[in-house]
């Protein structure tokens, strides 16, 4: 199985399939839409993850999960961007939201310094690290 991870932004969403490794076998990158709402917005994290799904030559249903670093104050135990600003975003089910594009993929939603601190703890630059900070 694989899993795809999102970068969202206030410009692009850019989006990525891994494999077991971490290998990047997919990725897709489209502009995020903030000016048109968050209706444009979801379907712009959807467009860019079915991108990345058709780039790695896989269906959703090879997808076992779904990962979103977005900016903002996050509750990642409920998927829900609490605010970003950049994006208009006030107590917004982004997980719900996504999922339901998605064909009800497991979306988890977590701040995107966060997530870019834990992927390189887990898949780059601090990998075999007991420690790491990310500035």
């Amino acid at each position: 199985m694989y899993t795809l991870g999102i970068d969202l932004g206030g410009t692009n969403a850019a989006a990525g399939v891994v494999d077991e490794n971490f290998k990047i076998v997919g990725k897709c990158s489209v502009p995020t839409g903030a000016k048109d709402g968050l209706d444009a917005i979801i379907n712009n994290i959807a467009t860019a993850a079915k991108g990345a799904v058709a780039d790695a030559g896989l269906t959703l249903d090879d997808i076992k999960s779904v990962g979103i670093g977005s900016p903002g104050a996050i509750d990642a135990k409920k998927g829900i961007v609490d605010f970003a600003a950049n994006l208009g975003f006030d107590h917004t089910p982004l997980a719900d939201l996504v999922s339901k594009k998605l064909d009800g993929k497991p979306v988890h939603v977590e701040n995107d310094a966060n997530a870019a601190a834990w992927g390189e703890a887990v898949a780059g630059a601090a990998v075999g690290t007991d420690n790491s900070v990310m500035i």
